[in-house]
Protein backbone atom coordinates (compact mmCIF):
# COMPACT_ATOMS: atom_id res chain seq x y z
CA UNK A 1 0.00 0.00 0.00
CA UNK A 2 1.70 3.05 -0.88
CA UNK A 3 1.25 6.60 1.55
CA UNK A 4 -0.69 9.72 0.16
CA UNK A 5 0.51 12.73 0.84
CA UNK A 6 -0.61 14.64 3.48
CA UNK A 7 -3.98 16.80 3.82
CA UNK A 8 -4.36 20.44 4.45
CA UNK A 9 -7.07 21.17 6.92
CA UNK A 10 -8.64 24.65 7.00
CA UNK A 11 -11.33 25.31 9.65
CA UNK A 12 -13.28 28.49 9.00
CA UNK A 13 -15.32 30.05 12.02
CA UNK A 14 -17.09 26.60 13.02
CA UNK A 15 -19.79 26.56 15.63
CA UNK A 16 -20.74 23.37 17.07
CA UNK A 17 -24.09 22.59 19.31
CA UNK A 18 -24.92 19.90 21.60
CA UNK A 19 -28.24 20.48 21.46
CA UNK A 20 -29.17 23.84 22.72
CA UNK A 21 -25.54 24.36 24.38
CA UNK A 22 -22.35 25.28 22.27
CA UNK A 23 -19.47 23.50 22.36
CA UNK A 24 -17.84 25.17 19.84
CA UNK A 25 -17.78 29.17 18.92
CA UNK A 26 -16.82 30.02 15.61
CA UNK A 27 -13.10 28.38 15.86
CA UNK A 28 -10.57 28.80 12.76
CA UNK A 29 -7.47 27.05 12.27
CA UNK A 30 -5.41 25.97 9.53
CA UNK A 31 -3.38 22.83 9.25
CA UNK A 32 -0.44 22.54 6.90
CA UNK A 33 0.09 19.20 5.12
CA UNK A 34 2.42 16.73 6.22
CA UNK A 35 3.88 18.07 9.92
CA UNK A 36 2.74 18.14 13.35
CA UNK A 37 0.53 20.45 14.72
CA UNK A 38 -0.52 20.21 18.10
CA UNK A 39 -3.94 22.46 19.88
CA UNK A 40 -3.35 22.75 23.81
CA UNK A 41 -5.60 23.80 25.79
CA UNK A 42 -7.70 23.52 29.36
CA UNK A 43 -10.63 21.03 29.65
CA UNK A 44 -13.59 22.52 28.49
CA UNK A 45 -12.28 24.96 25.40
CA UNK A 46 -13.38 22.58 22.87
CA UNK A 47 -10.25 20.48 21.75
CA UNK A 48 -12.37 17.23 20.96
CA UNK A 49 -15.11 19.15 19.81
CA UNK A 50 -12.90 20.45 17.35
CA UNK A 51 -11.75 17.06 16.45
CA UNK A 52 -14.84 15.70 15.78
CA UNK A 53 -15.75 18.24 14.01
CA UNK A 54 -13.12 17.52 11.62
CA UNK A 55 -13.71 14.17 11.73
CA UNK A 56 -17.82 14.24 11.31
CA UNK A 57 -18.36 11.97 14.72
CA UNK A 58 -20.72 15.16 15.93
CA UNK A 59 -23.59 12.43 16.98
CA UNK A 60 -23.29 12.41 20.67
CA UNK A 61 -26.02 14.75 21.96
CA UNK A 62 -27.22 15.60 19.17
CA UNK A 63 -23.66 17.67 18.16
CA UNK A 64 -24.18 19.46 15.19
CA UNK A 65 -21.89 22.04 13.24
CA UNK A 66 -24.16 25.00 13.06
CA UNK A 67 -22.24 27.57 11.21
CA UNK A 68 -18.99 27.57 9.84
CA UNK A 69 -16.98 25.22 6.84
CA UNK A 70 -14.34 22.60 7.42
CA UNK A 71 -12.47 22.01 4.34
CA UNK A 72 -9.52 18.97 3.56
CA UNK A 73 -7.37 20.45 0.42
CA UNK A 74 -9.58 23.30 -0.44
CA UNK A 75 -12.96 20.96 -0.82
CA UNK A 76 -16.05 21.79 1.66
CA UNK A 77 -16.28 18.41 3.78
CA UNK A 78 -18.58 19.94 6.36
CA UNK A 79 -21.86 18.10 5.33
CA UNK A 80 -19.85 15.21 4.58
CA UNK A 81 -20.78 11.88 6.83
CA UNK A 82 -17.83 10.13 8.90
CA UNK A 83 -17.38 7.34 6.56
CA UNK A 84 -17.01 9.74 3.45
CA UNK A 85 -14.21 11.42 5.53
CA UNK A 86 -12.43 8.27 6.01
CA UNK A 87 -12.87 7.45 2.48
CA UNK A 88 -10.78 10.66 2.05
CA UNK A 89 -7.99 9.86 4.89
CA UNK A 90 -9.14 11.09 7.86
CA UNK A 91 -8.71 8.90 10.84
CA UNK A 92 -9.64 9.74 14.45
CA UNK A 93 -7.89 7.84 17.83
CA UNK A 94 -10.27 9.21 20.56
CA UNK A 95 -9.23 9.32 23.73
CA UNK A 96 -9.11 6.92 26.77
CA UNK A 97 -7.46 4.32 24.63
CA UNK A 98 -10.65 3.30 22.38
CA UNK A 99 -9.83 -0.59 22.26
CA UNK A 100 -11.47 -3.88 22.51
CA UNK A 101 -10.38 -4.93 26.23
CA UNK A 102 -12.65 -8.79 25.41
CA UNK A 103 -10.29 -9.34 22.10
CA UNK A 104 -6.59 -10.27 22.20
CA UNK A 105 -4.41 -7.95 20.60
CA UNK A 106 -3.82 -9.44 17.12
CA UNK A 107 -7.79 -9.55 17.40
CA UNK A 108 -7.50 -5.90 17.80
CA UNK A 109 -5.02 -4.70 15.24
CA UNK A 110 -7.63 -6.33 12.76
CA UNK A 111 -10.68 -4.57 13.73
CA UNK A 112 -8.75 -1.04 13.98
CA UNK A 113 -7.08 -1.71 10.23
CA UNK A 114 -10.91 -2.63 8.94
CA UNK A 115 -9.35 -5.42 7.32
CA UNK A 116 -7.72 -8.67 7.46
CA UNK A 117 -3.94 -8.11 8.62
CA UNK A 118 -0.97 -9.44 6.50
CA UNK A 119 2.34 -10.47 8.10
CA UNK A 120 3.61 -6.95 6.71
CA UNK A 121 0.97 -4.85 8.62
CA UNK A 122 2.14 -7.48 12.00
CA UNK A 123 5.30 -6.81 11.11
CA UNK A 124 5.08 -2.69 10.78
CA UNK A 125 3.51 -2.51 14.22
CA UNK A 126 6.37 -4.90 16.05
CA UNK A 127 9.06 -2.75 14.41
CA UNK A 128 7.51 0.71 15.88
CA UNK A 129 5.88 -0.56 18.95
CA UNK A 130 7.91 -4.16 19.93
CA UNK A 131 6.06 -3.92 23.28
CA UNK A 132 2.81 -5.17 21.48
CA UNK A 133 4.19 -7.37 19.18
CA UNK A 134 5.19 -9.43 22.26
CA UNK A 135 1.66 -9.79 23.40
CA UNK A 136 -0.39 -10.24 20.20
CA UNK A 137 -1.90 -13.28 21.55
CA UNK A 138 -2.79 -11.67 25.23
CA UNK A 139 -6.16 -10.45 25.81
CA UNK A 140 -6.02 -6.21 25.32
CA UNK A 141 -7.44 -5.79 28.94
CA UNK A 142 -4.21 -6.98 30.39
CA UNK A 143 -2.20 -4.54 28.96
CA UNK A 144 -0.60 -1.75 30.60
CA UNK A 145 -1.91 1.85 30.34
CA UNK A 146 1.07 2.63 27.63
CA UNK A 147 1.10 -0.28 25.81
CA UNK A 148 -3.16 0.23 25.56
CA UNK A 149 -2.56 3.23 24.22
CA UNK A 150 0.16 1.90 21.47
CA UNK A 151 -2.34 -0.48 20.41
CA UNK A 152 -4.80 2.50 20.03
CA UNK A 153 -2.73 4.33 17.86
CA UNK A 154 -2.01 1.35 15.22
CA UNK A 155 -4.53 2.75 12.59
CA UNK A 156 -1.34 5.28 12.03
CA UNK A 157 0.56 2.28 10.79
CA UNK A 158 -2.51 0.02 8.91
CA UNK A 159 -4.60 2.39 7.49
CA UNK A 160 -2.00 4.99 6.52
CA UNK A 161 -4.15 8.07 6.98
CA UNK A 162 -3.75 11.46 5.49
CA UNK A 163 -4.75 13.17 7.99
CA UNK A 164 -4.47 11.63 11.34
CA UNK A 165 -6.49 13.01 14.82
CA UNK A 166 -5.36 12.02 18.22
CA UNK A 167 -7.03 12.91 21.09
CA UNK A 168 -5.25 13.39 24.47
CA UNK A 169 -2.74 10.78 23.85
CA UNK A 170 -1.25 11.25 27.23
CA UNK A 171 -4.70 11.05 29.38
CA UNK A 172 -4.11 8.80 32.36
CA UNK A 173 -0.15 7.75 31.10
CA UNK A 174 3.19 8.16 33.23
CA UNK A 175 4.87 11.47 31.73
CA UNK A 176 7.71 8.80 30.25
CA UNK A 177 5.41 6.94 29.27
CA UNK A 178 3.25 9.35 26.86
CA UNK A 179 6.69 10.71 25.87
CA UNK A 180 7.44 7.19 24.54
CA UNK A 181 4.47 6.90 22.58
CA UNK A 182 4.40 10.69 21.39
CA UNK A 183 7.89 10.22 19.79
CA UNK A 184 7.49 6.86 18.13
CA UNK A 185 4.76 8.95 16.27
CA UNK A 186 6.60 11.67 15.65
CA UNK A 187 8.82 9.39 13.94
CA UNK A 188 6.18 7.24 12.13
CA UNK A 189 4.87 11.05 10.81
CA UNK A 190 7.97 12.02 9.53
CA UNK A 191 9.03 8.56 8.19
CA UNK A 192 5.24 8.36 6.29
CA UNK A 193 3.95 11.90 5.75
CA UNK A 194 1.03 12.23 6.84
CA UNK A 195 -0.47 15.22 8.15
CA UNK A 196 -0.84 14.57 12.52
CA UNK A 197 -3.18 16.93 14.36
CA UNK A 198 -3.10 16.17 18.16
CA UNK A 199 -4.68 17.85 21.51
CA UNK A 200 -3.36 18.02 24.77
CA UNK A 201 -4.32 19.61 27.73
CA UNK A 202 -0.50 20.92 28.23
CA UNK A 203 2.46 21.66 26.65
CA UNK A 204 4.19 18.29 27.71
CA UNK A 205 4.61 16.87 24.34
CA UNK A 206 4.80 20.25 22.37
CA UNK A 207 8.31 19.17 21.92
CA UNK A 208 7.10 16.49 18.89
CA UNK A 209 5.16 19.09 17.23
CA UNK A 210 5.83 21.49 14.11
CA UNK A 211 3.38 23.95 15.25
CA UNK A 212 1.68 25.02 18.72
CA UNK A 213 -1.72 26.41 18.83
CA UNK A 214 -3.50 27.37 22.13
CA UNK A 215 -6.67 27.08 22.41
CA UNK A 216 -8.79 28.86 25.64
CA UNK A 217 -12.01 29.00 26.73
CA UNK A 218 -12.30 31.93 24.75
CA UNK A 219 -10.88 30.91 21.38
CA UNK A 220 -7.87 29.58 19.57
CA UNK A 221 -4.72 31.85 19.28
CA UNK A 222 -1.92 30.17 16.98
Amino acid sequence: MTDQPGAAVDVDRVSVRYGHALGLDTASLTVKPGIVTMVIGPNGAGKTTLLRAIAGFMSRADGRISAGQVKLDGTDITGLPPHSRVARGIRLIPERQKIFAHLTVRQNLQVLAGHRISSEDVAAVIERFPAIGRRLTSKAGTLSGGERQMLALTPAILTRPRLLLVDEMSLGLAPATAADAAAALASLQRQRGFTLLMVEQSRALTEIADHVIEMSLDGIAA
